[in-house]
């Protein structure tokens, strides 16, 4: 499966932007609208498709990121099911209780990080205290596997389908 980093667009809004051969590749009757998910958050997007680009780079529009909170760091996977383009994969691990226990217990996760190019996509670790009070947030670590480190404070926003 292909690896795709994403780049942000600041002089686009709703947009993704993907190398014309690997549009054609993915999926040959994409629309000119569609949505892009990550994890549960989904947003309507208008598909571009451009010769003049890395082919191993997804461009998304800066506000579309924000939404998604995708992280930036990482290379992600595409997934196409209908019209609906998955960005993944987006790894939760609940592995402590309490928020002072992670520290020590994110040194063992080591031996899952170490093979992240095999893996790639957003690896969240967390604890139960970390959980908002209102299931919509979740503080704890997110992997970058440009710095191979656990980089805390990131809350992930969910969006809950019903």
């Amino acid at each position: 499966m292909n690896t795709f980093s994403v780049i942000s667009d600041e002089t686009t809004k709703n947009t993704m932007t993907i190398h014309a051969d690997v549009y054609k590749n993915l999926k040959s009757n994409v629309q000119q609208k569609g949505y892009v998910r990550f994890g549960l958050q989904i947003k309507e997007v208008h598909f571009q498709s451009v010769e003049e680009m890395n082919p191993q780079e997804l461009h998304l529009s800066a506000n579309i990121i924000k939404q998604l909170n995708l992280p930036e760091v990482a290379d992600f996977e595409i997934k196409i099911i209908d019209n609906e383009w998955h960005i993944g994969p987006y790894i939760g691990m609940l592995i402590a209780k309490k928020e002072v226990a992670m520290v020590e217990k994110l040194k063992k996760l080591s031996s899952y990080v170490d093979n992240y190019q095999r893996i790639n996509g957003a690896i969240l670790a967390f604890s139960l205290e970390g959980v908002g009070s209102n299931r919509l947030q979740i503080k704890g670590y997110m992997y970058n596997p440009k710095l191979k480190e656990w980089e805390q404070g990131v809350r992930c926003h969910f969006q809950w389908q019903r």
